[in-house]
């Protein structure tokens, strides 16, 4: 806490994600009535530089829903800058309403079953993972262990993988939140097009064991974001994600 014990005038926290662990991601705020808010907004920056130094980490990042409060525009005055957008809509599935489609597709137990198509599957998701997050890479990761973390929650009766001439072509995960709640995540696809086949197989089956459905869509996923403008997701809060990077040999608040 920053000022007055009694009055706090600012806060600051700080965490690591193993998953991507080069940078340091903290969460601030700033009492924006107070004439010490410069002030109190620099100490909170050069103290979680200072960490991220210290702990070898090669950004900042810190992110929250818009509008963003005071203190997160002022990081955008002092080298932060948006790196990604999320958006998190849900819908009830009666109103998807897209036709099914005639494909060979096969449920995530089917693809389990087979080790080298659950192989490939798992390389190519974490390589299009990795794409989508080059501000803030990702571990390496083995198509094993990849798996076995995309896997881990996988709904496993349901639709996963659009095969063409058995082929894999298109994929995409299933979630359940709760039991009435689904979430869908990780899309990807061979060539463009084939992610359009897959949905309809797979919000068929969701819409006869789920009444509401979830999604994470990046905008530095641009696959992500056509599969949220193929549902009718109302509009919803912007999370946004704003980084500053830290070169190692540039200690310069």
């Amino acid at each position: 806490m920053y000022g007055d014990p009694h009055q706090p005038q600012g806060l600051v926290t700080t965490w690591t994600n193993a998953l991507h662990p080069h940078a340091l991601y903290f969460a601030g705020y700033v009492d924006p009535t107070r004439p010490s808010f410069t002030s109190i907004s620099q100490q909170i920056l050069t103290d979680v530089t200072q960490q991220a130094l210290s702990g070898h980490h090669q950004s900042l990042i810190t992110r929250d829903f818009a509008p963003q409060h005071p203190f997160n525009l002022w990081l955008t005055k002092h080298e932060f800058h948006l790196i990604r957008t999320t958006y998190l809509p849900q819908l009830t599935l009666t109103t998807t309403g897209l036709p099914d489609a005639h494909a060979t597709v096969l449920s995530a137990a089917q693809v389990l079953a087979n080790p080298k198509l659950c192989q490939q599957l798992s390389a190519w998701a974490y390589q299009d993972y990795a794409q989508t997050h080059l501000n803030n890479p990702v571990i390496s990761q083995s198509p094993e262990a990849w798996q076995a973390r995309i896997f881990r929650d996988q709904i496993l009766e349901a639709p996963l993988a659009l095969m063409v001439n058995e082929h894999l072509e298109a994929w995409l995960f299933s979630f359940a939140d709760s039991p009435t709640s689904v979430a869908i995540a990780w899309p990807g696809e061979r060539h463009s097009g084939q992610l359009d086949h897959l949905l309809p197989v797979i919000l068929n089956w969701l819409q006869r064991h789920f009444h509401t459905l979830a999604g994470e869509f990046d905008t530095t996923d641009p696959l992500a974001m056509h599969l949220q403008s193929r549902l009718p997701f109302p509009p919803t809060a912007a999370y946004m994600t704003y980084q500053r990077q830290l070169p190692i040999s540039n200690k310069r608040i």
